[in-house]
């Protein structure tokens, strides 16, 4: 089966988030550091809150050391709550902005400098592998042995290496039949995942 097709930028968009759901063992190392980095965060909180309030041996409050002493206010409990909540929704936040404003922003600028991702892509899927062929000259042919698995979106499809980089497939072009071919062909050589 052989077809061609010009990827746009939505589905260019479209591809990122399915290669970005393919879990890998970077993303597991990533999250465990975010939640380790998190807890030490917490940790150091709490120490420097119970340092704040110094006490006796008899568990009551230190007397202070000078001779003024200006009365000390309890806040209120949803003051302290916002008080130790707060860095945590700034981490949750400064996360949520990098993810939905940052990086699509940058796969956008990319896509609109790099004529590579813009040209014309020429794809032969065999049940032995695919051939890929582009305008810009770039041209390969691939066993399936090199990719892990596929996954599809509306109009994409994304065939994933080991190394979790992604080949992206546009089916607008294609009729119905042609995709049906093109998974059973992708279904026979790769999981779908």
């Amino acid at each position: 089966m052989e077809f061609s097709y010009k990827v746009s930028e939505a589905e260019y968009l479209s591809a990122s988030r399915l290669g970005t759901k393919v879990p890998s063992r970077s993303t597991l190392k990533t999250v465990v550091f975010w939640l380790f980095v998190l807890l030490c965060f917490m940790v150091f909180f709490s120490v420097v809150q119970r340092n704040g309030r110094q006490t006796d041996s008899s568990g009551q409050p230190a007397p202070a050391q000078t001779s003024e002493v200006e009365p000390v206010h309890q806040a209120a409990p949803t003051r302290a709550l916002l008080y130790n909540a707060a860095p945590i929704v700034l981490i949750v936040g400064f996360w949520f902005f990098v993810i939905k404003v940052i990086l699509p922003g940058r796969l956008k600028k990319m896509y609109t400098k790099d004529p590579l991702m813009q040209g014309e892509f020429t794809v032969g899927i065999t049940p032995e592998g695919v051939s890929i062929c582009n305008t810009a000259g770039t041209s390969s042919r691939t066993p399936w042995t090199i990719y892990d698995c596929w996954r599809e979106a509306e109009n994409v499809i994304i065939l994933v290496l080991h190394t979790r980089v992604y080949f992206a497939l546009s089916l607008t072009g294609l009729s119905e039949a042609r995709k049906t071919e093109l998974r059973g062909i992708l279904s026979a050589a790769l999981p779908k995942r």
